[in-house]
């Protein structure tokens, strides 16, 4: 597909979506990767190290079948807190 192909087929696409909200998260992500200085930027590196280690721990741990947490069981964790 050429370029002027793909963006008729991109503008049609938009043209069907009719949603603001959506709308303007795609404007927001388009917009950053068409002004970002180096696409090769891998976002892990741009992360403090506390955080990738923090990533890096829930990762291992979500190995661990026994330490997982339901769906259900965070839904009624989430409702606790937010009914306090």
């Amino acid at each position: 597909m050429s370029v002027q192909e793909l963006k008729g087929s991109m503008v049609e696409l938009l043209a069907g979506i009719n949603d603001q909200a959506l709308l303007e998260q795609m404007y927001g992500m388009m917009q950053e990767m068409a002004t970002d200085e180096d696409p090769a930027t891998d976002w892990w590196d741009e992360l403090p190290a506390y955080a990738q280690q923090e990533l890096e721990t829930a990762l291992k741990e979500s190995d661990d079948e026994e330490a997982l947490v339901s769906h259900g069981q965070v839904k009624n964790m989430m409702k606790q807190w937010l009914n306090k």
